[in-house]
C-alpha cells in the first residue's frame, strides 16, 4: 500500500478544508472575529448573523466548494495506482476535519455541514438529495436539529454502500464511498457532540416543526 500517497491525500484534504472563507469574509466586511461572536463557529450561519446575509451566503457557497474542490483535485491527479480511490475517500474525509479544526485558526472552526454538502454533491447528486430527505424526515421525527444531523450522516454510511448499483459514484466504488462517508460522519459528530450535550442539559429546546419549515420557506421566498 502506498502510504505516502494516502498521507498526502489526507493532508491536501485537511489544508483545503482549513481555508477559513467565512471567517475571512466576516473579518473583512464587519471586522468581526467569528470565534468570538454568536455560536463562535466559523460557518456560514454565524457569518450571516455577524456580517449580513450576502456574506453568509457567499461563505456557504465557498465552504461547499471546498468539498467539491478537494475531491476533484485528487480525482484527476494521475497518482495512487490501486490506492487512488482510497486516497480520494481520505481527502474527502479530511476536508471536513480541516473545516472543523482549521490549522489557520488554532483548530477552532465550523461544524462541517457545508463542506460535507460539497463532498456529497461531487460524488453523486442523488446522494445530496438523499441527505436532504433524511434530514427533513429526521427533523420531523426527533425535533432536535443536532440529533437529526447526527443520525442523517450515520444513515448515509450504509446508504452509499447499498445504493451504488443504482447510483454509480463519480469517483469511487461502494466500499471506498462507505469509508469516505464514515470519515465525514466521524468529524461531523465530533463537532455535534457539544450540541448533543446541550440537549441533555435542556439548553437546546425541541423544534416546532411547523414553524421551523414555514420560516425556512419564507426565507427562500424573500
Amino acid at each position: 500500500m502506498d502510504w505516502i500517497y494516502l498521507l498526502l491525500s489526507s493532508l491536501i484534504g485537511y489544508i483545503v478544508g482549513s481555508i477559513p472563507f467565512c471567517w475571512a469574509l466576516a473579518k473583512l466586511k464587519a471586522g468581526v472575529d467569528l470565534r468570538e461572536f454568536g455560536s463562535t463557529t466559523v460557518g456560514a450561519r454565524n457569518a450571516g448573523r455577524a456580517a449580513g446575509k450576502v456574506v453568509g451566503f457567499t461563505g456557504g457557497i465557498l465552504d461547499i466548494s471546498k468539498g467539491i474542490l478537494t475531491i476533484a483535485i485528487l480525482d484527476y491527479l494521475p497518482y495512487g495506482g490501486s490506492e487512488h480511490e482510497l486516497g480520494v475517500a481520505l481527502a474527502g474525509s479530511f476536508v471536513i476535519a480541516g473545516h472543523n479544526y482549521p490549522i489557520f485558526l488554532r483548530f477552532q472552526g465550523g461544524r462541517g455541514v457545508a463542506a460535507s454538502v460539497g463532498v456529497c454533491l461531487y460524488i453523486n447528486f442523488f446522494l445530496l438529495i438523499t441527505w436532504a430527505v433524511y434530514l427533513f424526515l429526521l427533523v420531523l421525527i426527533v425535533r432536535y436539529m443536532p440529533i437529526a444531523y447526527s443520525l442523517d450522516y450515520i444513515l448515509l454510511i450504509p446508504t452509499v454502500y447499498y445504493l451504488s448499483d443504482w447510483w454509480p459514484y463519480h469517483t469511487m466504488e461502494s466500499f471506498e464511498a462507505m469509508i469516505l462517508m464514515a470519515g465525514v460522519t466521524f468529524f461531523i459528530l465530533t463537532r455535534q457532540w457539544e450540541n448533543l450535550m446541550k440537549i441533555r442539559s435542556g439548553d437546546i429546546k425541541p423544534i416546532n416543526t411547523v414553524s421551523f419549515f414555514k420560516g425556512r420557506f419564507s426565507e427562500l421566498m424573500k
